[in-house]
C-alpha cells in the first residue's frame, strides 16, 4: 500500500533526509558496509532526559530490538496514553498543549490521515514536554517515516515481522499489538517486551489478559490495553500489575478537535490522571 500521501509538500526534503539518516542506521545494525552519509542527523526537540533516546539502541542477534528501560518508565509514569486522530495538522499544537494542560504528558498520534506526520512534526518543534509516539504503523516505510518526522516510538494493531524488523533496524523502540498467545510468542522473539493489548475489550478485556499472559510472565511482559476503555472500567486495568499503561482514545474526542474544544480535551485529560492518581495511592496503602 502506497503510503508516499503522508508526507507533506514543504517538509518531503527534510523528512528525507531523516529517513535516509535512519536507513544508514539501519545499514549498520545489520553488519552492512553503510552507505555515504546524509547531510543531517536525526535529531529530536525532546527534553535532555528524552533525547537519550535517539541514541541507536542495540540490536539482538535475532533482529529484535527491546524497548528502552528509561522510555518505558516514562510511559509507566504517566499511566495514560492519550490516542488522537488528527485530520487537519493545524490542530495538533493546541491539541498537544490541551492535554498537557491537564496532566497527560504522552501521546499516540495514528498514522491514519494525510496530516498524521505533518501533525507529529508540528507537535515535536513546538511541545517537546509531550512525549510523542505514533500508533497503526504498519509497514517498514512508515516506521522510517515516523522515527524521521520525531516520533520518539511506535505502536501497531497487531504484529508484523516486518515492521518489527524495520524498527529493530532503524533503532525505532516499538509497541505490537497483541491478542493471542501466538502473537506474544512472535513479539518475544522480536524481543518485545511491552504490548499492545488491542482490541481490549473486544477480546476479552482483563480476564482474557491475565489468561494469556500468565505463561509469559517470567518474561517481564507488560501491555498497554487499547480499545473499548473509559472513566467507567479505568480503574480496574490500571490496578493490575500486568498493565504498563492504558489507551486512552476518549480523552481526544473527533467532535472536540473538529470544534477546536481545547477545554474539554483539558477536562477530559485531567479527570483521567485523577483516577490514575488515585489508583496508585490506593495500591501503595499499607
Amino acid at each position: 500500500m502506497q503510503r508516499s500521501h503522508l508526507i507533506k509538500p514543504g517538509r518531503s526534503g527534510k523528512v528525507a533526509e531523516k529517513i535516509a539518516a535512519c536507513q544508514l542506521h539501519g545499514e549498520a545494525a545489520a553488519g552492512r558496509e553503510p552507505g555515504p552519509p546524509t547531510r543531517n542527523a536525526v535529531a529530536f526537540s525532546f527534553a535532555p532526559v528524552i533525547k537519550k533516546l535517539a541514541e541507536p539502541s542495540p540490536v539482538s542477534s535475532n533482529g529484535g530490538m527491546p524497548f528502552p528501560e528509561e522510555l518505558q518508565k516514562r510511559i509507566e509514569e504517566a499511566g495514560i496514553i492519550a490516542v488522537a486522530t488528527v485530520e487537519r495538522a493545524e490542530d495538533a499544537v493546541p491539541m498537544a498543549r490541551a492535554l498537557l494542560a491537564g496532566g497527560v504528558t504522552v501521546l499516540e498520534l495514528t498514522l491514519r490521515t494525510p496530516a498524521a506526520l505533518s501533525a507529529l512534526e508540528a507537535i515535536v518543534a513546538d511541545v517537546p514536554e509531550l512525549l510523542p509516539g505514533t500508533g497503526t504503523v504498519l509497514s517498514p516505510a512508515q516506521v522510517r517515516q515516523a522515527k524521521a518526522a520525531g516520533a520518539a516510538f511506535g505502536l501497531s494493531p497487531g504484529v508484523n515481522r516486518a515492521v518489527l524488523e524495520a524498527a529493530a533496524e532503524c533503532g525505532f523502540p516499538f509497541v505490537p499489538g497483541i491478542a493471542t498467545p501466538s502473537d506474544i510468542e512472535v513479539a518475544l522473539e522480536h524481543d518485545c517486551t511491552l504490548m499492545k493489548l488491542f482490541p481490549a475489550e473486544t477480546v476479552g478485556g482483563l480476564p482474557w489478559l491475565k489468561a494469556i499472559a500468565a505463561p509469559y510472565a517470567f518474561r517481564g511482559v507488560r501491555f498497554i490495553p487499547l480499545g473499548g476503555l473509559h472513566p467507567g472500567n479505568m480503574e480496574a486495568y490500571l490496578a493490575e500489575p500486568l498493565v504498563a499503561a492504558l489507551g486512552g482514545s476518549w480523552l481526544v474526542p473527533r467532535e472536540a478537535l473538529e470544534a477546536g474544544d481545547w477545554s474539554r480535551i483539558t477536562t477530559l485529560a485531567a479527570d483521567a490522571c485523577k483516577t490514575v492518581a488515585a489508583v496508585r495511592r490506593h495500591s501503595q496503602a499499607p
